[in-house]
């Protein structure tokens, strides 16, 4: 698959840019469990709050995502929710109120329907339909690949620093990168390159 995605520079770079994206995403998720109740104190009934209302905004962000697609184009749509994750991320690195933490998981909620309903579209219109299969299947095992690096830094910082406010602004770079590799993708399907 690595040999045939350099006939396909597009998606190419739109893997290496969801690798990225998806790396602070995938952390973000894993671990918001564990920064609300050691960072922000939520314990019990908050904690199980948290989730059914991240749950809730998840599905109309979802659904608002398809929207502007549809509207703005696929890589437009999908490059304003990197931008949204690197305000939130960034907002909840520095926040020390239960309120802004609340807002910040709304935006996560958000983002995390969105980003990935949007990643699926655009993957979609950029692989050859006669490697759909082999592309979305190397698509998926890059971003986990991606995931557990973020993951492993964010448990080297948090360790390293004793602080996770600075471990969870260590993956806004992560999404920087990946809308800086997202914005030279191209987002149009165009003749299919011959293998060779």
């Amino acid at each position: 698959t690595i040999a045939h995605l350099r006939n396909y520079r597009d998606a190419a770079l739109f893997v290496m840019a969801y690798v990225c994206y998806f790396a602070g995403i995938n952390t973000v998720i894993k671990f918001a469990g564990i920064y609300a109740s050691t960072t922000f104190h939520f314990e019990g009934m908050q904690l199980g709050l948290l989730f059914i209302v991240t749950n809730a905004v998840a599905v109309p962000g979802t659904l608002l995502a398809g929207r502007l697609a549809s509207r703005l184009g696929t890589k437009r749509a999908l490059l304003m929710t990197i931008l949204l994750w690197i305000v939130v991320v960034a907002m909840g690195s520095v926040a020390t109120s239960k309120l802004v933490f609340w807002i910040m998981a709304c935006g996560v909620a958000i983002g995390m329907g969105s980003t990935q309903s949007i990643s699926r579209s655009l993957m979609s219109k950029l692989a050859p339909a006669s490697r759909e299969s082999e592309f979305f299947g190397f698509y998926v095992l890059a971003g986990q690949v991606g995931a557990a690096v973020s993951l492993l830094v964010f448990g080297l910082v948090s360790t390293l620093s004793g602080n996770q406010r600075l471990a969870f602004a260590w993956t806004v770079p992560f999404f920087v990168l990946g809308l800086v590799l997202l914005s030279r993708v191209h987002d149009r399907t165009g003749e299919e390159p011959t293998d060779g």
